[in-house]
Formats: structure tokens, C-alpha cells, sequence
């Protein structure tokens, strides 16, 4: 399967540079990275020429701290995806159970530790109560020992369960001998985030893990730098399973920068939230998209035009140094489905214009 964000390959193939492509299948902030992330790396640089803190200290205390939590429920990972990769082995998985459409990430843990994936549901049917329904149907199909997985603001998808339907799940994994995975890479996109984060329910409970990203709000994913809230026992057993120095000292560095800078948290959402409404209007009055309604940074087009699909679109996007995501290899979905990110008014207005060219067939 592939992920967005592939600049330096189009870039090569476009024969531009990476400055010219402007990237909507990648869901980053685009206001980000904020001058005290910025700050923080230019201070640190002298510091590269030693090893980094092999157990990234001072932000597993500020995050501790964040969360009300004990540092001891706190691992760092390189990125979100590294705990994604672990957690089948951490959690002595039999199966994953996925709530589908959702991250390909979940899927190949899996598979790299020869595990299998069961998809639930098995296609995308829109309606208001879709994610609930499809929650609810997945937590069913848990068995003794398996892992769900629910990315809550969900990927593509940009649904949002409430938190009564996280914990109705949560009590029904747990009393069938599973675990949930809830995957909040997007949680902090989200207005009043702290009424639907599990993150400090997933050090204090049980059967519950939170996975959350430090890349994707702050806009630093080439740094990498992720974390995982679980029960003590379990952050033991992974931090014993993590290669050293599994995070560099800049993305230690910039990541404390980030948590502490709640200006640029607040400020965020809410410019993000204003350019989300502008963007389905202007995509909504092109009369080829069904725009579905979004809580996340990104927004997840049905293609109703049958002149097109998911690929010609993307191709063509591409052609006008555009990058659009194909959502075909999300398994549920198909052609005719593509996901967008929510970029600044001036970007958002040269994606609408780059559309318009193609639905003219200029």
C-alpha cells in the first residue's frame, strides 16, 4: 500500500524542485512548525555530536505532566508508526481486528510479525452513524488474545466516535480477553480534544493502548517522533524491545519545544477549523464531490463525476504539480474516492483552480 507524501518523487519525476509541489496527500499542519519548535532546533544543533537521551527524559516528563500520568506509562517511538510496528509483538497478538477504511500501518504490523488482519466492515457505506456502526461491529469480531485497532479521528475517513462509543468498545474488547489499540495521531485537530482522548484512561485501565503523534500537528514528520501511553507493565516490556537511541536529539528536542507551546495549539485549530469550512464550500460548489463532513485536517472526496476516478484524478493533479491521495488501496473504499489535507487559503484556492482545469478537461 502507499502513503502520501511523496514530494521527493515527484519532485524527481516532475523534474522540479521540492519547494514547487504542493502537497495535499499528506496530512500535516500547515502552519507548522511553530518559530519555538524552530528555535528549539537551531539551539541544539552543537548537541548532535553526541548520542541522544537514550530514554528521551525531559519529554517523556512534559508529556507525563500533559497527560497526568506517571512517566512510567509513557514510551517515546520513532514516530507513530514504530509503536504501530511493535505493538502486535508488546501485546502477544493472535489477530487484528480493523475497523475499515483505516491506516495501512495497522495491517503490516501485522504482517510483518505473521499475524493475520480481519477488515471490518468489509465496504464503505456513508451515513451520519457510519463509524459508530462499523466500531461497534468490529468490537464483536474480538476474540481471546486479538487487537483492535480504531484510529479515532478515523484514516481517511476524518470520522470522530464520541467517547461514550470508545468506551462501550473499550468494556466489550476487554471483557472478550482483547485489547484496543486506539490510534490518536489526530486527536489534537480536534476542538476540545480532552472530551475524546482515552490518553490517560490507557495508563490507568486495562486492555487499552493509546498510540499519539508528535509529527503531523506540529509539522515535523521528518524528524519522526511519536509516543505511546499503556499500563506500566507493557511500556516496560516494549522500551525493552526498542532498538537504543531510537529517537534523535533534534526530534527530542523539537517535540518538547511543541508540547509546551500551547499559543500555537490553540491558534492552530482554530485558523485550521476556518480554512476546513472555506475548502468544502469551494470543493462542494465544483458539483463533482460528495465532501464528507470531516474533524480531522483532511477530507475524504467521493467522486461523483463517472468521467473520472481516483487515479486519472491524482494523474492529472500530479501533471500540475498537485499531489492528491489515491484512496483505491484502502481496503472498503475504491476509485472512486481521493483524500485531500487541509492546507493554508492560498494553497486550498490553487488546489480548487488546479481542479477546475481538470474537470474542464484543460
Amino acid at each position: 500500500m502507499s502513503h502520501g507524501g511523496r514530494v521527493y518523487e515527484a519532485a524527481r519525476e516532475l523534474g522540479i524542485g521540492v519547494d514547487e509541489v504542493l502537497d495535499f496527500s499528506a496530512n500535516m499542519n500547515p502552519y507548522g512548525p511553530p518559530e519555538s519548535v524552530m528555535n528549539a532546533v537551531r539551539s541544539a544543533i552543537g548537541q548532535i555530536i553526541h548520542y541522544p537521551d537514550p530514554e528521551s527524559h525531559d519529554l517523556v516528563y512534559a508529556l507525563a505532566c500533559q497527560h497526568g500520568v506517571s512517566p512510567e506509562c509513557i514510551v517515546v517511538t520513532n514516530g507513530a508508526e514504530e509503536a504501530l510496528w511493535l505493538l502486535p509483538q508488546v501485546l502477544c497478538a493472535q489477530k487484528g481486528i480493523i475497523c475499515s477504511p483505516s491506516f495501512s500501518g495497522y495491517s503490516s504490523s501485522m504482517y510483518a510479525w505473521h499475524k493475520p488482519s480481519v477488515f471490518v466492515p468489509s465496504n464503505f457505506r456513508w451515513h451520519p452513524k457510519r463509524f459508530e456502526s462499523a466500531l461497534y461491529e468490529a468490537a464483536e469480531q474480538v476474540s481471546e488474545g486479538d487487537v483492535l485497532f480504531v484510529c479515532n479521528p478515523n484514516n481517511p475517513t476524518a470520522e470522530l466516535a464520541p467517547r461514550q462509543v470508545i468506551a462501550d468498545i473499550l468494556r466489550e474488547v476487554r471483557v472478550r480477553g482483547g485489547t484496543l489499540v486506539l490510534d490518536e495521531s489526530f486527536m489534537q485537530f480536534v476542538r476540545c480534544e480532552h472530551a475524546y482522548s482515552f490518553a490517560t484512561s490507557a495508563a490507568t485501565g486495562s486492555a487499552l493502548v493509546v498510540v499519539r503523534s508528535l509529527t503531523k500537528f506540529y509539522s515535523i514528520p521528518g524528524l519522526r517522533v511519536g509516543y505511546v501511553l499503556m499500563p506500566r507493565e507493557l511500556a516496560a516490556r516494549m522500551r525493552c524491545m526498542l532498538p537504543h537511541w531510537n529517537v534523535n536529539r533534534l526530534a527530542q528536542v523539537a517535540a518538547l519545544a511543541a508540547v509546551q507551546d500551547e499559543r500555537y495549539r490553540y491558534d492552530s485549530v482554530i485558523r485550521l477549523s476556518q480554512a476546513k469550512d472555506e475548502l468544502c464550500t469551494r470543493l462542494r460548489e465544483l458539483r463533482v464531490f460528495r465532501v464528507h463532513e470531516s474533524s480531522a485536517n483532511f477530507l475524504l472526496l467521493e467522486i461523483l463525476d463517472r468521467s473520472l476516478d481516483s487515479r486519472r484524478l491524482c494523474t492529472l493533479a500530479r501533471r500540475n504539480r498537485v499531489l492528491l491521495r489515491d484512496c483505491a488501496d484502502f481496503p472498503a473504499l475504491s476509485r472512486r474516492y481521493i483524500r485531500v489535507a487541509v492546507r493554508k487559503p492560498a494553497h486550498n484556492a490553487q488546489l480548487i483552480r488546479v481542479l477546475e482545469h481538470i474537470i474542464r478537461g484543460e
